[in-house]
């Protein structure tokens, strides 16, 4: 209606803001987890993050750097009564899907190995060289002259 463009947005890291809970076949959560499964036909995950108080215990993401990026706009035809009946409706739709995901493919293998990436796929390829990578350490937070400084975080090893 407005002529606005579908942007791929594509973000490196999201999976290391969580820490998944994995439990045997046979646990307790396990068995709960596929009674929801087939009850609902989907299942949430068992995870834990961080808290104002707890490091290690909350529903808050871990601090760690995600990577961000953003495509380029994509122009779509607009539907305005989407049709599922119509034909040439659910062919547009399935063209503006393929271009998305093209476009989503296209811009994660420019960037997987972008140098600033922390989340690289081999160090080699980066131009890190071979052995480098991101460590990471704990942040801390100092107060010096009045002026909060935070150290720690990622580092480049090499």
């Amino acid at each position: 209606k407005a002529g606005a463009k579908l942007v791929p947005v594509l973000a490196f890291g999201e999976n290391d803001l969580y820490e998944v809970q994995h439990f045997a076949p046979d646990h307790l959560i396990t068995q709960i987890q596929k009674l929801i499964k087939r009850l609902f036909t989907f299942s949430a995950p068992v995870f834990r993050g961080r808290s104002i108080f707890f490091r290690n215990f909350g529903l808050m993401p871990y601090r760690r750097p995600v990577f961000v990026t953003v495509g380029a706009p994509l122009a779509v035809p607009h539907l305005p009564d989407f049709d599922k009946r119509n034909e040439d409706h659910v062919k547009a739709l399935e063209a503006a899907h393929k271009l998305y995901i093209s476009s989503l493919v296209k811009l994660y293998d420019e960037l997987k190995d972008h140098p600033l990436q922390p989340y690289s796929s081999s160090p080699e390829k980066s131009g890190r060289g071979p052995g480098a990578a991101f460590t990471r350490s704990e942040t801390t937070t100092e107060i010096i002259d009045g002026v909060e400084r935070k150290r720690g975080g990622l580092t480049l090893v090499k």
